[in-house]
C-alpha cells in the first residue's frame, strides 16, 4: 500500500514541474565546454601570420566517411 502511495505521489509530483520556468541560470557540470571560443569557417584571425583561420589539408589526404 506504502508503495503504490509513494509512486502516485512521485508520479503527480513530476507531473506539476514539466512546462514550468525558471529564472535562475541552467547548471553547467562542464561550464569550461560551454563558452569556449571557436573560429568561424572563412573568417579571419590572428592566430596564423597570414591571417588565415584554418590551414589547407596536407597534400594527398584522402577524406574518409
Amino acid at each position: 500500500m506504502f508503495g503504490a502511495l509513494a509512486l502516485m505521489c512521485a508520479v503527480g509530483l513530476t507531473g506539476c514541474a514539466r512546462g514550468c520556468t525558471s529564472s535562475r541560470p541552467p547548471i553547467h557540470l562542464n561550464p569550461i565546454m560551454d563558452d569556449q571560443p571557436k573560429v568561424l569557417v572563412q573568417t579571419g584571425s590572428d592566430f596564423f601570420f597570414d591571417g588565415a583561420s584554418m590551414r589547407e589539408p596536407v597534400p594527398g589526404t584522402v577524406p574518409i566517411g
